[in-house]
């Protein structure tokens, strides 16, 4: 009864893969994945933008909506 009460906790062992326990530098970048890098960037600030650009369109539309019924009253 008394291993009712205090279960023991059973741990399973982590396995580190001996690639993974390698403090090896990563491997230096080629030309063509600088290239997909500079796309990669190029497309996220042009999201951003696209997406900043949209988060100021809706605010002027709640402006002027606040506006326009301000302005009826």
């Amino acid at each position: 009864m008394a291993h009712a009460r205090n279960p023991t906790v059973r741990v399973r062992a982590v396995v580190i893969p001996q690639a993974a326990r390698r403090s090896d530098p990563p491997p230096a970048p080629t030309q063509s994945t600088q290239r997909m890098a500079a796309v990669t960037q190029e497309e996220a600030d042009a999201y951003r933008i696209l997406l900043e650009s949209e988060r100021r369109l809706k605010v002027e539309r709640e402006f002027e909506a606040l506006a326009d019924g301000w302005m009826d009253e």
